[in-house]
């Protein structure tokens, strides 16, 4: 409920006056902003057209864009932590994707507590919000602006993330400690 609140009463209001105070961004201009250390060009370049597809108010449009973004982004995240996203085939016993939410569990430790149950209430957690499950799975008609501003929120969170590797653990959000 909290993140809910948050994302009616803080992120939408904050996206909106943003756009009323300074125009909607430029697409190349914002994946310059979104591509550091863990979101790579690959990535921003599509998640900065998605945020601009919010700001146009296309919002089901914007969520089905950033869903597979943030799932490869926390992906990544996982493998510099050491963590096993595919498993190889063993004998009879095929390999495969491993699920993310099962991942986001292992990334305690890697990613701060309150980051990673906030990533895991938000996109998998059968009891949370489940968005990334209910996008992609075509649980939802159309995604609503306040759950695409949520996952606004979580895309711009993982651009302030620093890179962590196997023999580094404990991530912070950037050097300051806070996102």
């Amino acid at each position: 409920m909290g993140i809910r609140f948050h994302g009616a009463a803080v992120i939408v209001p904050a996206l909106t006056g943003i756009v009323a105070r300074y125009g909607r961004p430029d697409p190349a201009a914002l994946a310059a902003s979104l591509s550091g250390p863990v979101i790579d060009g690959q990535v921003a370049g599509p998640l900065a057209d998605a945020i601009c597809d919010f700001m146009d108010g296309a919002h089901d449009r914007a969520a089905h864009s950033i869903v597979p973004r943030l799932e490869r982004v926390l992906r990544d995240i996982a493998v510099g932590g050491g963590i096993v996203v595919v498993r190889e085939p063993d004998g009879s016993k095929p390999g495969g994707t491993r699920t993310l939410g099962p991942i986001l569990a292992e990334l305690d430790g890697v990613l701060p507590d309150d980051w990673r149950r906030y990533f895991a209430n938000l996109l998998t957690d059968e009891l949370g919000i489940n968005l990334r499950n209910r996008v992609a799975h075509g649980l939802i008609d159309e995604v609503t602006r306040e759950d695409a501003a949520l996952l606004v929120h979580a895309a711009v969170a993982l651009s302030l993330f620093r890179p962590i590797h196997a023999d580094q653990p404990g991530a912070v959000p950037n050097d300051s400690g806070d996102a």
